[in-house]
C-alpha cells in the first residue's frame, strides 16, 4: 500500500515504552543506549551472562527466587515508594512470578499496578494481559489508560484506542457496548475531518479505520442502509490518496476489503458496486500469483501475499480479509483462510493465529497468541507468544511482544513440538547447519551516531532428540570455554556475528575470492588469477558468483573466471533450484548459472524457487 498509510497501533506503543521501562534504574537518569545498566535485571535468566553458559534449570530458578525475595524486600521497605519506581520493581517482578508459578503473589502484584494513576503502569498491564490473552482485565485496564490519556492525546490516537476498546467487547459478546465504542471511534474521525484545515499541499489526516470497523460492524448486523452510508465516506477517503492520509487504527488497513466478504451475500448489488471502488483502492497495489520455473503464471495475481512453498503447501493471504490460508502447487485452498497470522509448515506442523470470524477486523492479531497445529489445521498446542518466526530446522523463536521490539522482548527458543527449550533476550535469527545452530544472545545495544547495534555473544548448541520424552528435543552447549578466574568473556556486536557466520555459507572446491587494493578476482587452487578485476565479488552456489562494478551493477561468472553476464543488474540474489532472481529497470526475472534469463524481468517483486514454484507480484 502507498507509503503514507499510517497504521496506529496500540500494542507498538506499549512495547516502545517497555523498552524505556527496562532502560532506566532507580536513582539513575535512563540511557537507551544502555539495556543493563541495572545488573540485577536478568532476563536472560537461563544463560550465565560473565561465563557465557546455559544455567540448568534449578540454577536459573533458584536465582530467580533470590531477584524475588530482594525485589519484594525492595517494595515492602517502603509502601510509600515512587509510581516509576514500584513500577521499575514490578516490570521484574512479573515475569519472575510468572517463570516461578506465583499466580497469587503475580495477582497481588497486578492489582497495586492497577491502582496507580500512572500511564506507564497501564501500559506495562496491558502488556501483561496481552500476553495472557485476559481480555477482561485488558479491557479495564485499557479504559483507565484512555481516560488518563483522554484530555493530551490525538483524534487519531483516540479512534485506535476506541476501536481496541469496541473489538473487546465484541469479541466478550457485549454487543451494545461494542456498537457504542465503534460509533463513537467512526464519528469523532468523520467529526475531527470536517474541522481540519491543513496548510496548502498538506494532506488531511483521516482516522479511516474507525469509518470502517463501524460500517463492518454494522453490516454484520444486517443493518446494510446504515453500514453504507459510513462506508460510502470511508471510499471517498480511500479513493483519493493525493488529499488524505490514511491513519488505519489499531485493526490495520484492509482496503475495506472485510465489507466486501461481510456484504456478498446479504446484498450482491451493493457488493458489485463496492467491488468496482475496491478495484479502483488497490490499483497501484501488487497482488501475488503463482510462478513456475519455465515463466508460466500458474495463478493470476489474486492473493495478497504467497510465502516459499515448503512439504507442498505454501502460506497465502486472502485478497480481501487479509486473513491467511495455505494452498497448493496449484493455487488451490488446502486449509482455508480463517487464521490472523501464519507460518510455513515444517515435518508436518506449522505455527499460526486462529481466527473466530471476520469481525473484528484485526488483521494482525495483536492480542492473539501463536498456536501449534497440524496439517489438518488441528491446534495442538497453545504457546504463550504473540510473534513466532518460521521453523529453521527443529527451532523457531517466539516473542512475548512485538517481534519488531527484538532486542527489548522476552524471546522463547520452541522445537517443533511447541516445547520452550530456552527464553532470554535472543536474537534472531537462528543460524542452523544440520542439528548444529548459533544464537545471539543480546546483552545491551551500542550507539555510533544514528546507528544502534545489538551487542551479546553467540552461543553454540546441538538439539538432539530427548530420549525419555518422544518427539520432544534437548539442548546442548558446545562452545563451552574452560573457566579462568579473572577471565572477561568478549562481548561483540551482532553484525559482528552474522558477518562471520555468512563467511560459511557456500564453498567451492576449485576458487576462491581475493582482493588487491579495491580489486576483487577469482584465483584457482594454484594461486593463479583467473578473472577480470571487480569492485566485488559473493559467491552465490558452488559454480557461479555475483561480480560487482564501480557503477554498483551486478554480473555472473563461473567457478573458472569466464563471465556469464556483464554487470548491468541492478540486482542478483542467490541461486535456488537452478535459478537466481535478478532485478534491471525495477523489474524483477530470473537467470540461470549460465547467463540465460529464463524469466523476462517484469514483475514488481518475485521469491525463489522451491519446490519448483515461487511467488511473482504484479498490478492485476
Amino acid at each position: 500500500m502507498a507509503n503514507h498509510r499510517r497504521i496506529a497501533r496500540t500494542v507498538g506503543k506499549a512495547v516502545v515504552l517497555l523498552a524505556l521501562l527496562i532502560s532506566v534504574t532507580p536513582g539513575r537518569a535512563g540511557n537507551p543506549g544502555d539495556l543493563d545498566q541495572d545488573p540485577a535485571l536478568e532476563e536472560n535468566w537461563m544463560l550465565d551472562r560473565k561465563r557465557q553458559l546455559i544455567l540448568d534449570k534449578p540454577t536459573y530458578l533458584n536465582n530467580l527466587r533470590e531477584q524475588r525475595l530482594r525485589l519484594e524486600a525492595e517494595l515492602k521497605k517502603d509502601p510509600k515508594l515512587a509510581q516509576e519506581d514500584t513500577i521499575r520493581a514490578a516490570h521484574k517482578l512479573v515475569p519472575i512470578y510468572q517463570a516461578l508459578g506465583l499466580n497469587k503473589e503475580l495477582t497481588e502484584l497486578t492489582k497495586r499496578l492497577e491502582d496507580l494513576s500512572s500511564v506507564s503502569s497501564q501500559w506495562l498491564l496491558q502488556s501483561f494481559y496481552l500476553a495472557r490473552s485476559d481480555k477482561q482485565h485488558l479491557l479495564k485496564v485499557l479504559k483507565r489508560s484512555y481516560a488518563l490519556q483522554k484530555a493530551t492525546t490525538t483524534v487519531d490516537r483516540k479512534c485506535a484506542e476506541l476501536i481496541q476498546l469496541a473489538d473487546l467487547h465484541y469479541q466478550l459478546g457485549e454487543m451494545a457496548a461494542a456498537e457504542s465504542y465503534y460509533k463513537e471511534a467512526a464519528d469523532l474521525a468523520l467529526k475531527d475531518v470536517a474541522l481540519q484545515k491543513p496548510p496548502p499541499g498538506t494532506l488531511i489526516l483521516v482516522p479511516i479505520g474507525a469509518i470502517n470497523s463501524y460500517a463492518c460492524f454494522l453490516a454484520d448486523k444486517d443493518r446494510i442502509k446504515e453500514a453504507d452510508s459510513y462506508m460510502s465516506k470511508a471510499a471517498v477517503f480511500a479513493l483519493q490518496r493525493n488529499k488524505y492520509d490514511l491513519s488505519t487504527g489499531y485493526g490495520g488497513f484492509d482496503d475495506l476489503g472485510t465489507f466486501l466478504e461481510i456484504i456478498k451475500k446479504k446484498d450482491p448489488k451493493l457488493y458489485y458496486k463496492y467491488y468496482l471502488k475496491w478495484l479502483a483502492i488497490i490499483r497501484d497495489t501488487p497482488y501475488a500469483g503463482i510462478l513456475g520455473k519455465n515463466g508460466e503464471e500458474i495463478t493470476a495475481p489474486i492473493f495478497r501475499n504467497i510465502s516459499a512453498f515448503n512439504e507442498g503447501l505454501a502460506v497465502a493471504q486472502e485478497r480481501f480479509t487479509c486473513r491467511y490460508g495455505y494452498i497448493d502447487k496449484t493455487g488451490n485452498w488446502k486449509l482455508k483462510p480463517t487464521f490472523l497470522a501464519a507460518n510455513p509448515f515444517y515435518k508436518g506442523v506449522a505455527t499460526a493465529k486462529f481466527s473466530k470470524g471476520l469481525l473484528p477486523i484485526d488483521v494482525a492479531g495483536q492480542s492473539t497468541r501463536f498456536s501449534l497445529i497440524d496439517s489438518s489445521g488441528k491446534e495442538l498446542k497453545k504457546l504463550i507468544d504473540l510473534d513466532v518466526t518460521p521453523f529453521n530446522g527443529d527451532l523457531c523463536l517466539g516473542y512475548r511482544l512485538s517481534r519488531n521490539m527484538a532486542p527489548y522482548a522476552i524471546a522463547d527458543l520452541i522445537d517443533s513440538s511447541g516445547e520452550t527449550l530456552l527464553s532470554g533476550r535472543l536474537g534472531d535469527p537462528i543460524k542452523v547447519r544440520g542439528n548444529h545452530f548459533k544464537l545471539f544472545i543480546t546483552t545491551g545495544n551500542r550507539g555510533h551516531g544514528c546507528v544502534v547495534e545489538q551487542v551479546g555473544y553467540p552461543i553454540a548448541l546441538s538439539i538432539y532428540p530427548n530420549p525419555t520424552n518422544p518427539g520432544h528435543f534437548t539442548l546442548k552447549q558446545e562452545n563451552v570455554e574452560p573457566v579462568v578466574e579473572g577471565k572477561i568473556l568478549p562481548e561483540r556486536t551482532y553484525s559482528y556475528f552474522d558477518a562471520l557466520d555468512k563467511k560459511m555459507e557456500i564453498t567451492s572446491d576449485s576458487c576462491k575470492i581475493d582482493q588487491e587494493g579495491e580489486n576483487c578476482f577469482l584465483r584457482d587452487l594454484t594461486g593463479k588469477r583467473i578473472s577480470k578485476n571487480y569492485y566485488g565479488i559473493r559467491q552465490l552456489s558452488s559454480t557461479c558468483f555475483r561480480t560487482t562494478s564501480t557503477a554498483y551493477l551486478c554480473g555472473l561468472i563461473d567457478a573458472q573466471g569466464h563471465e556469464k553476464v556483464p554487470p548491468k543488474y541492478k540486482e542478483i540474489r542467490a541461486f535456488s533450484e537452478g535459478l537466481a532472481a535478478f532485478q534491471i529497470n525495477n523489474r524483477w526475472g530470473f537467470v540461470n548459472e549460465n547467463g540465460r534469463e529464463i524469466v523476462p524481468a517484469k514483475y514488481i517483486e518475485v521469491g525463489d524457487y522451491k519446490n519448483g514454484v515461487t511467488f511473482y507480484k504484479r498490478l492485476q
